[in-house]
């Protein structure tokens, strides 16, 4: 974590470990809200975190200057300090006018693969390791995602899947799934999701669940 301030100190402790790099290494910045142009260059990385930011310190990395200049890739730093739902975090990335929708998408694929050198992931490929999202076709990729989405696959496995998708899978890939909803939404997720829920309510009885249990 570097430059997470708005002052000159935080400005001033990036220039300190760019100094002491004396070996060049590879170094992956995380928050950098007090990083400037020529800063950026010295590192491999900058982790995004524009929610955490905003709510923390009011703005975030002026991360539209640096695009040439090093990989930024996307990150929520702590749900402590902002929302937990990625909704929110998406969006705080967009609304910033920093980022197009391609760009945040890249953030979270291609270019994280690119800076911490996985070279069979990042992108949808033959031979490649791909987690895939699918969602219904809209004009914005990232807003509503939740309530859109279709189908979840992680490490070969269907994570998550609409009702209607969920149906059509074979009778040998619906064993241990559980039933929840959203805005009218319904869906199926690995088992587990109850006993989760209701861990967080026990220790956090306040807590905001994005979704229904069913």
């Amino acid at each position: 974590h570097i430059g997470e301030g708005t002052d000159d100190a935080a400005h001033k402790e990036i220039g300190k470990v760019i100094k002491a790099n004396l070996f060049k290494r590879k170094i992956v910045a995380v928050h950098g809200v007090a990083m400037d142009y020529r800063q950026a260059a010295s590192f491999e990385g900058v982790v995004w975190c524009p929610a955490s930011n905003y709510f923390l310190l009011g703005k975030t990395a002026a991360v539209n200057q640096w695009k040439r200049q090093t990989k930024i890739v996307f990150g929520t730093d702590s749900t402590l300090t902002s929302s937990w739902h990625g909704a929110a975090h998406f969006m705080a990335a967009l609304d910033s006018g920093m980022v197009t929708e391609k760009e945040l998408l890249d953030m979270l694929t291609g270019l994280p693969a690119a800076l911490w050198g996985f070279k069979d992931r990042g992108v949808i490929k033959e031979k490649m390791k791909a987690d895939l999202v699918i969602k219904q076709k809209s004009n914005n990729l990232f807003n509503n995602y939740q309530e859109e989405m279709l189908l979840v696959v992680k490490g070969g496995e269907t994570g998550l899947a609409a009702a209607a998708v969920f149906a059509q899978l074979p009778a040998r890939e619906k064993i241990n799934y559980e039933h929840i909803s959203n805005e009218g939404s319904s869906f199926f997720v690995k088992a587990g999701i109850t006993k989760l829920v209701n861990a967080i309510l026990s220790y956090y009885p306040q807590a905001k669940i994005p979704f229904e249990l069913a």
